[in-house]
This record gives structure tokens, sequence and C-alpha cells, in this order.
């Protein structure tokens, strides 16, 4: 990425003196929205609404959430909204950023899918789930780019 070294030369980490603001980050996702075919300058309003989802984002090879039917389920019971589950295998990068931009709340396993957030809008949730034994500590670009 422009704002994380994953580690390949040097310890993994942010960038150090990074020069990417909050601006560019606005007009790359302008850029990406419009590329698509959709409006790039659709308002990224922090109001949120009841009927905003949630994300809940699956893989069906690795880093799998074991007990996503029931994730999905305690979900939406306990904030009271739909939960789409969205995958990379049957659905077009269109379809994810429509899907995104109206989500309240994204929840997902570390990994690649997790870049989408980029287009939630402010003051939206981010979940991040970790496989077991693995140290989130360690692994942080969300977080970093959040």
């Amino acid at each position: 990425t422009v704002w994380y070294q994953y580690g390949f030369s040097e310890p993994q980490g942010p960038i150090p003196k990074l020069t990417i603001t909050a601006l560019d980050i606005q007009q790359f996702v302008a850029f990406v929205r419009g590329a698509q075919g959709l409006d790039p300058r659709t308002a990224m309003s922090e109001e949120t609404t009841d009927e905003q989802h949630i994300v809940l984002l699956c893989r069906k090879m690795n880093r799998l959430i074991l007990n996503e039917m029931e994730l999905a389920s305690d979900l939406a019971l306990r904030f009271g909204r739909k939960v789409v589950t969205l995958t990379h295998e049957n659905t077009t990068l269109r379809q994810h950023i429509e899907i995104v931009s109206d989500a309240w709340m994204m929840v997902g396993m570390h990994g690649s899918l997790i870049s989408l957030a980029i287009f939630m809008r402010p003051g939206s949730v981010l979940v991040e789930l970790f496989p077991y034994a693995i140290n989130p500590d360690q692994y942080t670009p969300y977080k970093t780019l959040a």
C-alpha cells in the first residue's frame, strides 16, 4: 500500500514521515467510484440511519469464520440491523463498493477485503478479526489507515 510497509525488506509497520492526507484518500475513493460508474460525489454523511446494514466479509478458502452463521445472526439481533454477507467469489468490485458504502458496520477476517473500509462512511465501525495465534499488534495496516 501507499501508507504501510509490509515487512519485505524492513520491519512491518506504518511508513514513517507519511505525506498522504485524508484529502488524498477522499480523492482516490472518488476516482475509483467514478471508474466503476458510480457517483464520485456521493455524500459521505456521518449521519447513521436504520437502513444502514452490517457487512460480514466471508471467505471460502482460508481464514474462515467457523461460526459465520451464528455471528451473522447475533449481529442482526444485537444491533437490530440487516446483515449482508459479502465474498469476492460472487460479487463485482462495483457491488462491493455499493454495499460497503451504505454499511453502518463491517466485520471480517484480516485480509485484503478489509481494504473496502476505505469506501465506508465516516464514523462507521470496522471490526477486524484475526486467526487464532496471530497477534493483531503485528498486523496494523487498517488501524494505520483509520
